[in-house]
């Protein structure tokens, strides 16, 4: 980081703040005049100059993701700043998915601290065995020497050692689910997530603040088509979310306009929003219409 960087606080964005945070560029500062509460989980936010610590004013982020807040307004024209409170920031806090993570991993960590293995003081007998089983399920399974690093497979195994804590030395076969439960509970789960979404578009479709992406893509192994949609949308508090609502095989062998906005319709329709209201976004050149749709790149 340059010793000479200054940021202006009145001409950064959430995002902004977010994003220098992520870089390194800005850095959490503890709030030495906080009394707890809200500010157990919430930080100040800083950056270097000349070799020393300068507070942004009017931000905050949260210690466990840092989501940024504004903490103040903008200064007014007599240099003065209304203060926001906090409310937004402990909201937050209640249902931030890193914080949840985080507690749920120390107080496993407890439980496990005088069962399970750490990997450095593992016997020679052990760590042969857990090589072995790693090089069987890349190999097994034709997966990328990558897969064994996946944070899925890393989470799947950590609950398999908790449940062997929690009931003892059981067998993987009496406590494996298969195929078939797996899909259904893969969809059930995805219902449950598109029914949050759509609650949650549900306003901002009514306000025009919605807009959407798609794009068609190709897989290098089978050649097999696909159709990814993506809704944005601009939140109560003017924070733009995302999500994406479907990825399926695209079945037309022609990637006409007309199979397209068929496909795009079924999106519409599935998730509440108006055709011809409701701008598409893609990541081809042009600015087009058809059919009623808006079509234009990102800039």
């Amino acid at each position: 980081m340059a010793a000479s960087a200054e940021y202006d606080p009145d001409n950064l964005t959430n995002s902004d703040v977010e994003k220098l945070l992520n870089e390194g560029k800005l850095t959490p500062i503890v709030n030495a005049k906080a009394q707890g509460g809200t500010w157990d989980n919430i930080t100040l936010v800083g950056y270097e100059k000349d070799n020393k610590t300068v507070t942004l004013e009017a931000w905050s982020a949260c210690k466990h993701c840092k989501k940024a807040f504004r903490t103040h307004s903008k200064k007014d024209t007599n240099g003065r700043r209304k203060n926001f409170g906090l409310s937004s920031q402990s909201r937050h806090v209640q249902d931030c998915s890193a914080k949840i993570d985080k507690q749920a991993r120390s107080s496993q960590q407890q439980k496990l601290s005088s069962f399970a293995y750490v990997k450095k003081n593992l016997s020679h007998n052990f760590a042969q065995k857990l090589k072995l089983a790693e090089v069987e399920f890349v190999v097994s399974g034709m997966h990328s020497f990558a897969a064994v690093e996946d944070r899925g497979l890393l989470s799947l195994a950590q609950t398999l050692i908790s449940i062997g804590v929690n009931n003892g030395n059981v067998e993987v076969q009496d406590v494996w689910y298969g195929r078939k439960t797996i899909q259904e509970y893969t969809v059930m789960q995805l219902r449950e997530y598109w029914n949050k979404v759509r609650t949650l578009i549900a306003e901002p479709i009514q306000r025009g603040h919605v807009a959407c992406t798609t794009d068609l893509w190709t897989d290098d192994m089978i050649k097999r088509t696909y159709l990814d949609f993506t809704v944005f949308w601009i939140d109560s508090t003017w924070e733009l979310r995302h999500s994406m609502m479907r990825c399926k095989v695209f079945e037309e062998d022609r990637k006409t306009g007309e199979n397209i906005k068929k496909e795009l319709e079924e999106c519409f329709e599935q998730f509440g929003l108006v055709t011809g209201d409701t701008a598409i976004t893609t990541d081809a050149g042009k600015y087009t219409r058809h059919h009623h749709y808006k079509i234009f790149a990102f800039c």
